[in-house]
């Protein structure tokens, strides 16, 4: 009987009848398919390199094979209310929000706002606290970056390495999805807080409204007069917040989307500013 010859790069070796050549090169692979019979055809077995590696898979084929993963760890169900989380409000979304402002201008007849509970600190955020943001379920890391990148401020409040709250404030524009573009455009006097989360370890402690306190201290005296920000009508909890930082009700704004189609309607419940009402009537 003839005996198969395996040849490499290396040499040659004597494969015997009925042995695997995968038990002589380990991480290799056979160019063809599969092993000829022992009737004397040579089999040349090629080493795994850059060179003739398989191509990584797409992009498109990756979030299908994430999703396909998903699908099997955590079952039909939960996976596609995932995907309609996500996919949902680009096809429909119907919400309401309150605006609130701060005036200050009045601050200097408040007392001093109570400093943060012992332990915390307030430090400005910057890419070297991107790992934080899937724990607080707030901006993915490209949106972070970007608002970085065009002026906005990133304020997180730490215990330890522990985050407990974060929040945005945005000069000359801010994102509101609303407005025309996406995008509110704001003037020199004006500020407006967005995405403020408290982690639900840390709620009711009162961080969210002494931080907004400590951000409005430092704006004042400056040219900054009014810090906006704008809370789901639904959100009591948030409402109450800001009200305790001595923010007031100035308006209330509907958004509603269906496809490619939306409408903003917006109703002054006080002294709203103009280029505010201006700015959302004009979606």
């Amino acid at each position: 009987m003839r005996e198969l010859v395996h040849k490499e790069d290396t040499g040659g070796s004597t494969i015997v009848p009925g042995m695997s050549p995968r038990l002589l090169a380990p991480k290799t692979r056979l160019r063809g398919r599969g092993v000829p019979s022992p009737a004397g055809a040579h089999v040349t077995v090629e080493p795994v390199s850059a060179g003739n590696a398989p191509p990584p898979p797409s992009p498109t084929v990756a979030r299908v094979g994430g999703t396909a993963i998903r699908l099997l760890k955590q079952g039909p169900r939960a996976t596609m209310q995932r995907v309609a989380a996500r996919v949902g409000p680009h096809l429909y979304l119907s919400d309401e929000h309150l605006w609130f402002e701060r005036d200050l201008d009045l601050d200097l007849d408040l007392d001093p706002a109570p400093p943060l509970p012992e332990g915390l600190v307030l430090v400005p955020g910057t890419a070297a606290h991107f790992a934080v943001l899937e724990e607080l379920h707030s901006v993915g890391v490209n949106e972070a970056q970007r608002r970085l990148d065009r002026g906005a401020q990133w304020w997180l409040v730490f215990d330890g390495d522990q985050p407990l709250f974060s929040c945005w404030v945005f000069r000359d524009w801010a994102p509101v999805l609303a407005a025309p573009g996406g995008r509110l455009a704001l003037p020199p006097n004006a500020v407006v807080l967005e995405d403020s989360i408290t982690t639900p370890a840390a709620r009711g402690r009162g961080i969210a409204p002494r931080t907004w306190n400590r951000l409005a201290a430092d704006l004042a005296g400056g040219p900054v007069q009014r810090i906006l920000t704008k809370v789901a009508v639904d959100n009591a909890p948030s409402r109450k917040a800001v009200g305790t930082a001595h923010f007031t009700e100035i308006a209330i704004m509907s958004f509603r989307r269906v496809g490619p189609w939306k409408r903003t309607t917006v109703r002054s419940l006080g002294p709203a500013p103009a280029w505010l009402l201006d700015g959302l009537r004009a979606a």
